[in-house]
Parts: C-alpha cells; sequence; structure tokens
C-alpha cells in the first residue's frame, strides 16, 4: 500500500523544472473575472474618495459663510458701540469746556423743540440747570461747561469702563454662536476651518 501511495504522489510531480514553474507561474496568474471585479472596486473606491473630499468642501463651505456672518455681525456690533461711546464722548467733552449751540450739538445732547435743557456751571462756580434756546441762523449761543476736571477724570473712567463691558458682552456672545455654529457640524468640523 505504500508503494501504491508514492507512486501516486509520483505521478502527480512534475518531472522536469519547467513544469514546476509553469504550475507556479498558474498559481500566480490574475484571472479575468477576479481583476475585473478589482477594477470595479477601485473605481468604487476612488467615487467614495470623491464624494468625501466633495462633502468635505461642501460643509467647509457652508461653515466658513456662517462664520463669516458671524463676522460682520459682530463688526457691526462693535461699530455700534464705538459710535455710541464717540457720541458720549463727545457729549462729555462739550460738558467739559462748553460749546456754541447748534442743531447737531441740540440733537447729540437731546434737546427737544429747538431747546436744551442742561446743567451748568455759573460765573461763581455753582451749577445749575438752566435751559438755551436754539439761536436764530448765523447767531450763536455759547453754552459753558457744566463739569468739573475731576468729574470728567470720573465720567471718562466709566466710559472706558463701559466700552471694554460691551466689548466683552459682544465678544461672549459670538464665541457662543460659533460654538453653536460648530455644533451644526457633528463628526465635520475641523479646527482648520476656522481659517
Amino acid at each position: 500500500m505504500a508503494k501504491e501511495n508514492s507512486k501516486a504522489a509520483n505521478a502527480a510531480a512534475p518531472s522536469e523544472n519547467k513544469d514546476v514553474m509553469e504550475i507556479i507561474r498558474k498559481g500566480g496568474l490574475m484571472k479575468q473575472a477576479m481583476t475585473k471585479d478589482l477594477e470595479q472596486e477601485i473605481e468604487k473606491e476612488k467615487d467614495d474618495r470623491l464624494k468625501e473630499q466633495l462633502k468635505d468642501r461642501i460643509l467647509r463651505a457652508s461653515y466658513r459663510r456662517f462664520a463669516k456672518l458671524l463676522d460682520l455681525r459682530l463688526r457691526r456690533t462693535e461699530a455700534n458701540i464705538t459710535k455710541d461711546i464717540l457720541k458720549k464722548s463727545e457729549i462729555l467733552e462739550d460738558r467739559l469746556k462748553g460749546f456754541d449751540l447748534t442743531e447737531a450739538k441740540l440733537v447729540t445732547h437731546g434737546g427737544k423743540d429747538g431747546k436744551l435743557s442742561i446743567e451748568v456751571i455759573t460765573e461763581e462756580g455753582k451749577k445749575e440747570t438752566k435751559e438755551f434756546a436754539l439761536p436764530k441762523k448765523g447767531e450763536s449761543v455759547w453754552i459753558p461747561g457744566g463739569i468739573s476736571l475731576q468729574e470728567y477724570d470720573t465720567m471718562a473712567a466709566d466710559l472706558v469702563a463701559e466700552e471694554r463691558k460691551k466689548f466683552s458682552e459682544a465678544a461672549d456672545e459670538d464665541r457662543k454662536n460659533r460654538k453653536e455654529l460648530e455644533a451644526q457640524y457633528p463628526g465635520y468640523f475641523r479646527y482648520d476651518w476656522r481659517w
């Protein structure tokens, strides 16, 4: 029986080295069906990668558009804060040094019906509230200052503190809005989208 097994093994074994290499090469050759399947798989992977890249770009573009709108909103808020502080600074300067009453100054200081009621320092050094009327064209009405140097310093410091507080509140609101925006892109948002 052992002889029969060794004869079968010898019959299956190639007789020459050339036959062995043919068998090995045949085992390493790609089958046509496998090659076609592989080509389709490669194309599908390429399409999937392109879809992912496109999805990333679309999401990033959407995020950046909203982020720029938030930038614009913050800048407008800051501009409004600055305009308000400028107006208050002008009023503070006028209250310190005095000013000529004009239509523009009447509006700035909150006058109504051509009249402005404002606290001034009289020649005697006393504070009084006086009412001034808008002058006729070509005429001017001088309104003396109404605050001392120390009052100015205190009011100017309060104005700086008010400005800082408003800018801080605007920045806090902006950070909150950006976190909410980033939360709209779960699993997709990356920090490099911010730039």
